[in-house]
């Protein structure tokens, strides 16, 4: 799938993504609030990528600026054993943060994904101020929290 805004290119994650991949899931935000991936090469990358790619229920799109073609994050769409509809998620570079790009990117994607789910979810930690803040922008109304793998979460809904 390859999607359009007026700043933003969104398209399918490729594995020549991995030196992207790599710097995003090594940046601050994104272990502090997703977790650590355990990447410490280019080679890691692609074989995190490849998993991605190899699971049918998990689909993943690189956001790209159309000016350069440069990446600046990724939006997350799957199908996670203890929810009952699909995870909706997003990560940006911390250096394309507070530019409206995720709320751009994850507008355009998700008028697609509504074409054929019509109700989706997303989950982020309590402390995850900006991504409660995004999702509500978004759309996504609370549901309630829960606990997985000892951490408290939040869990949105659209639809």
């Amino acid at each position: 799938m390859e999607l359009e805004t007026d700043r933003l290119l969104i398209r399918s994650l490729h594995l020549h993504d991995a030196e992207f991949i790599l710097d995003l899931v090594n940046s601050p935000g994104w272990q502090k609030f997703i977790g650590d991936r355990n990447l410490q090469s280019v080679a890691d990358s692609k074989n995190f990528i490849q998993i991605i790619l190899d699971t049918p229920d998990k689909e993943y799109y690189t956001v790209l600026l159309k000016e350069g073609n440069i990446p600046v994050g990724v939006l997350s769409f799957m199908k996670r054993e203890y929810l009952e509809y699909f995870d909706f998620g997003f990560a940006l570079l911390p250096n394309f943060g507070k530019k409206g790009y995720a709320f751009e990117a994850s507008a355009e994607l998700l008028k697609e994904l509504r074409k054929k789910h019509k109700t989706i979810l997303a989950t982020t930690l309590n402390s995850n101020i900006n991504s409660i803040r995004l999702l509500e922008k978004l759309g996504f109304s609370f549901q309630y929290q829960m606990e997985r793998d000892g951490e408290k979460l939040k869990l949105f809904a659209l639809g």
